[in-house]
């Protein structure tokens, strides 16, 4: 009995990923690329972030990005490029193989912003631009990952953006 007992054990361990859940082993540090379409009728582009995110134990979450946008503006024929970096705070919780974060608060800092190449100082540009960043991490939203797979160091996950669902791939720091 004892034997049957056993193999049962090591046969579900095996099933769930040799004991890893997302509840417990996603405490810690992941580093990920994220690619977010900006696409409506006068322009086109994409911000992309660079990002780890650690999770606390006490389900306390932060994400340190650095990002890059570039946008084309259709109507007024411009060339829109930028770059910064994000830090953002919140809180996380799973359920079944979904992790829930909610964003509490969310800072951005704008290191350069260019438009048709040319370097831009002017402060209403580039607090429009900061703008743009701080939406990345909207306050008080709630975004959902729906995990794939995750073996404690790899975690693969499907998140919505922009009302398309992507793919990401975090690894453990």
């Amino acid at each position: 009995m004892k034997k049957e007992l056993a193999l049962a054990i090591t046969v579900l361990a095996v099933l769930t990923g040799c004991g890893k859940s997302l509840e417990n082993d996603v405490v810690g540090k992941w580093s990920y690329e994220v690619s977010m379409p900006i696409e409506d009728q006068d322009s086109n582009g994409k911000i992309v972030a660079t990002c780890i995110s650690e999770y606390f134990g006490n389900k306390s979450v932060t994400h340190d990005c650095e990002l890059k946008v570039a946008v084309d503006s259709k109507a007024d024929k411009l060339k829109i490029e930028g770059s910064g970096k994000m830090r953002a705070s919140g809180e996380w919780s799973v359920k079944d193989k979904t992790l829930y974060d909610k964003t509490i608060d969310a800072k951005a800092e704008m290191s350069e912003v260019k438009i048709n190449g040319e370097a831009i100082t002017d402060k209403s540009v580039i607090e429009g631009m900061k703008k743009a960043f701080d939406d990345v991490f909207l306050k008080g939203e709630t975004t959902s990952s729906v995990t794939r797979s995750f073996d404690g160091k790899t975690w693969v996950f499907d998140q919505e953006v922009d009302k398309k669902m992507i793919t990401v791939t975090a690894t453990r720091k």
